[in-house]
């Protein structure tokens, strides 16, 4: 993921989608030094859930927080990004990819999420 996004001009120029399907700045709009900011990413769903998430679906709890960390320590690595946001907190209707369940349970202890964050 990390080399995907290397280039912030491939990015800022919308020579790339950054998510494969859309570009960093709206159609008739130009990057002027705005704030990077990655507002949608992770959305990663255990194999044994009902419902759907984003990419392949991880077998259990190492194989979540090892993406987790990935994805988020390759952002966190590229230097024009200067913030993120998580997709998402806790699972709603069909959408299985949560930190949490839909009624607030952890899926991964807490804290690892923290360590990860704050690495």
């Amino acid at each position: 993921m990390l080399e995907r996004y290397a280039e912030e001009r491939a990015i800022t120029d919308n020579k790339i989608a950054f998510n494969r399907v859309k570009f960093a700045m709206a159609q008739g709009y130009a990057y002027r030094g705005q704030p990077i900011i990655v507002s949608e990413f992770g959305g990663i769903a255990f194999q044994t859930e009902p419902g759907w998430g984003y990419g392949k679906q991880v077998a259990g709890e190492e194989a979540f927080i090892e993406r987790f960390d990935r994805i988020t320590q390759a952002i966190k690595r590229t230097p024009y990004i200067c913030g993120y946001c998580y997709t998402q907190i806790t699972d709603v209707q069909q959408e299985m990819n949560g930190l949490l369940t839909a009624d607030r349970v952890p899926k991964i202890p807490l804290e690892r999420i923290r360590e990860i964050n704050l690495g």
